[in-house]
């Protein structure tokens, strides 16, 4: 597509049409039109209406609100979807050495990695991660996500069959081992494909993190020139809510040509030999590699130093890899003083979900059984993403609390974080069988019904949802949400079941 970015004129929208299409787009997905890019915008404009064979502008703008094929013809037509596999192979060494170790036990095993590609266009950066956790060992705890705007790249993605062009630069090596080639195409082996959950996602709408879209607690989030088509006030809410939207130690990566985030929402800034990264504020300052990064760029930081792609990975140093044992992490106060379920709920309000698990757990040896304890136990380990020690602590609490809709409720989300789908609406079913007002198990079970290819079982969930969420008031907290508000998760409900239509395709 022809791009004009670099030009200095002035260009207005050629009539009152074509500006209020240009309006739509950014209250819509986002997108931004400076005078610089508008006579470029208009021809791509121009060229979805020619090929949907729509003479009107006005005409035009009216099918395009309603969503579709045409839409998607639009945003495919204005944003480059320009992609190829081990594009970026420094931030792929640098996530080889520095997060893979963070997360790797001394055993060598690796807990449940959650990892991100937002924008993802037809896939090559979702399944360029999927290798290198293969190649790693820690693909078969991981979940990879890769969400885009465009329905149809996402089906391309879905696909996983790609032209030589997609593979430039790669080795032939990599090439035969993951993929099976017929004449000019070549197919990603299903291992690699089915690894990868493909789900249609706009940036630019509140409807992340969340654990009902599953997109929440990431270890790696790659946004790659994406943000280069918002303006400043979309580009700070975007960027706050992707910081938002990483663990606790997680890391951000954007495009080279992305606007820089320092100054604009409070974040720590790392320089790397792969580039600028992004991480929440007060994030551990210590690398994997012993190095010590400042919260602002320095143009002297050279401790990032460089390696060979797919070299063997650093032994873990990183204190999160140590395994859990609750009582090795129990504060003094806690192992030697009766704690009360007000002591959790402060530790929890306060997001010390470590100081949470140990008071739970010595709750838990002094006979407090109750419901109360083994959720905030499984919900402070899955907030730390410990998802299996989660998993572990959910089962042991429903064998104390079987009539937990809660618990139940907690083990299907556990489970789809683990890409178990058909487990995890198993548990959500119970949930909703136990409390049929419990909003966020109709939501998990909505989830997971569509990721099994149930889409109109889905979408009745999702409708049973919309309906109890619809009925409080907007600002009420919504129950066993962490604070969710009922207008956003509606706001979620109602994208989720828009969303459906790429899960039937």
């Amino acid at each position: 597509m022809a791009d004009s970015r670099g030009d200095s004129r002035t260009v207005e929208w050629s009539g009152p049409e074509i500006s209020r299409i240009a309006r739509w787009l950014h209250a819509h997905a986002g997108l931004t039109f400076p005078p610089n890019r508008r006579e470029s915008a208009e021809l791509g404009i121009r060229r979805v209406m020619g090929r949907a064979g729509i003479k009107s502008v006005s005409e035009f703008g009216n099918r395009l609100e309603r969503g579709g094929a045409l839409l998607d013809d639009l945003i495919a037509e204005l944003t480059i979807g320009e992609t190829f596999f081990l594009r970026e192979p420094n931030q792929l060494e640098f996530i080889q050495r520095e997060v893979l170790p963070a997360v790797t036990g001394q055993d060598g095993s690796c807990r449940a990695i959650r990892v991100w590609s937002a924008g993802c266009a037809s896939g090559e950066e979702p399944y360029s991660l999927a290798i290198l956790l293969q190649k790693t060992g820690c693909l078969s705890s991981a979940r990879i996500i890769g969400t885009d705007l465009s329905v149809a790249r996402l089906l391309t993605a879905r696909r996983g069959r790609y032209r030589s062009w997609s593979l430039r630069g790669v080795p032939e090596a990599i090439i035969k081992q993951y993929f099976e080639r017929d004449g000019a195409v070549y197919t990603l082996k299903k291992e690699l494909r089915s690894a990868v959950d493909f789900s249609l996602l706009n940036l630019a709408e509140d409807v992340y993190p969340s654990p009902a879209t599953g997109v929440f607690g990431m270890d790696v989030i790659l946004c790659r020139n994406v943000l280069i088509y918002f303006d400043a006030p979309t580009v700070a809410q975007v960027a706050q809510r992707l910081l938002n939207t990483l663990s606790d130690d997680g890391w951000l990566f954007l495009g080279a040509s992305d606007p820089s985030l320092s100054g604009m929402v409070p974040c720590d800034v790392v320089m790397t030999g792969a580039g600028i990264a992004y991480r929440k504020p007060g994030a551990s300052k210590q690398l994997v590699s012993g190095a010590v990064f400042a919260s602002r760029p320095s143009k002297t930081d050279t401790s990032d130093t460089a390696v060979s792609f797919f070299s063997p990975a650093p032994s873990p140093r990183s204190p999160s890899s140590t395994p859990y044992s609750p009582l090795s992490v129990a504060p003094p106060a806690a192992r030697h003083s009766s704690s009360s379920h007000a002591d959790i709920d402060l530790a929890y309000e306060a997001g010390d979900y470590e100081r949470v698990a140990a008071l739970a757990h010595v709750m838990l040896l002094s006979g407090d059984t109750t419901e109360l304890v083994s959720v905030a136990l499984v919900r402070s380990l899955a907030n730390r993403g410990m998802i299996d020690e989660a998993v572990e602590q959910c089962s042991a609490g429903l064998a104390r609390n079987s009539m937990s809709a809660e618990l139940h409720y907690l083990a299907g989300m556990l489970q789809a974080q683990r890409g178990r789908h058909e487990e995890a609406a198993l548990s959500a079913r119970r949930a909703v069988y136990l409390d049929p007002e419990l909003t966020v198990a109709h939501l998990t079970l909505a989830e997971a019904l569509a990721r099994t290819g149930d889409s109109r079982a889905a979408k009745t969930a999702l409708r049973n949802a919309e309906r109890l969420l619809a009925a409080v008031p907007a600002e009420s907290r919504v129950r066993a949400t962490d604070g969710e508000l009922a207008s956003r998760l509606l706001q979620i409900a109602r994208f989720r079941l828009r969303s459906l239509t790429f899960v039937q395709a």
